[in-house]
């Protein structure tokens, strides 16, 4: 309560809209507890807004305010947050999958692990070299869908041995996907506001577990298989959306 009262004091609410006011104070409140916790910490023990912890506050909101006076900086955060909060939780099914649909031990489970760790390692190489090339938006939204359509695939696989091969690109398309919107969210913004940029898009990172126990409840409710097609479904929706925003954007200014 304290920091959104902050906010609203030092005129940081006044030009929204009375309907976006809600999103903003839950989009400021979970940027807080997720990364800057100690600065929430900081406040509950000392009962009072020192001057440091006026500044903290002052350089969190006025980096939300540069986000969302960025349209496809934004979109770009969104997107991100969505993909990976929903999509990234088949890391937490991967158990259950194995161990309790397929019917094979832990060891299995680390195997699709170590194979979702190795495509994921082959992928930074690859993109490292392309991630600020003229075809990086293309990229990151093919690896965005690609991730989407693997997790769908990853929910369908029938047996073990196409779960292994379907997870080696899965982290292929998973790394790929994180390590171009960083590498485009960096891009879009000055480097004034790089490290506020940076700290909103762990937002993802926050979300991912904070989404694993509704997910669950979900795959108590239509099974684990059909949660898991529907995690891939919603990240390709969600990174569809933006690519053709995206589209959108190079067809109005093909220069």
């Amino acid at each position: 309560q304290v920091v959104v009262i902050f906010a609203g004091v030092n005129g940081y609410l006044d030009t929204l809209d009375i309907r976006a006011v809600s999103r903003f104070e839950q989009g400021f409140l979970s940027e807080m507890r997720s990364s800057n916790a100690d600065t929430l910490a900081e406040i509950r023990s000392q009962q009072e807004l020192t001057d440091d912890l006026r500044k903290k506050l002052t350089e969190i909101l006025d980096g939300l305010n540069y986000v969302r006076g960025k349209p496809e900086l934004r979109r770009l955060i969104v997107t991100t947050i969505v993909a990976i909060t929903i999509g990234f939780n088949y890391v937490a099914f991967m158990p259950a999958l194995v161990e309790g649909q397929m019917g094979l031990s832990e060891s299995h489970v680390g195997f699709l692990t170590t194979a979702s760790a190795l495509g994921a390692v082959a992928m930074t190489a690859f993109v490292a070299s392309r991630a600020d090339g003229p075809g990086a938006d293309r990229l990151l939204v093919v690896c965005g869908l690609a991730f989407g359509v693997f997790v769908v695939l990853f929910g369908l696989a029938p047996n073990y041995l196409l779960a292994l091969l379907v997870v080696v690109v899965l982290g292929l398309a998973t790394n790929g996907f994180m390590v171009l919107t960083s590498s485009r969210s960096l891009a879009i913004s000055e480097p004034s506001h790089h490290g506020r940029v940076q700290s909103l898009m762990q937002l993802a990172f926050a979300g991912f577990g904070i989404a694993a126990a509704p997910l669950g409840a979900l795959a108590e409710v239509i099974g684990l298989r059909a949660t898991i097609v529907a995690m891939g479904l919603a990240t390709f929706v969600a990174v569809a959306i933006y690519g053709a925003t995206i589209s959108r954007s190079l067809a109005a200014d093909p220069g």
